[in-house]
């Protein structure tokens, strides 16, 4: 899934109901997703910032 088509799917959710992946809890759900999507954007391409999208990812698959 590509990071714009990404970005759009986690705006269509409405209520975040879960905030635990692998590596911790989300306190704050816009936040986090916005820092994210701001790493991404900035480092296109870049390997070293896969993790954020990976993140982001596990995110939206948990609240879909």
């Amino acid at each position: 899934m590509k990071l714009q088509e990404l970005e759009q799917k986690l705006k269509e959710i409405k209520e975040f109901k879960n905030l635990n992946l692998s590596y911790g809890t989300i306190t704050d759900p816009q936040k986090f997703i916005n820092i994210n999507i701001s790493y991404l954007k900035a480092q296109s391409g870049k390997r070293r910032y896969l993790p954020y999208y990976e993140r982001l990812l596990e995110f939206y698959l948990l609240n879909k």
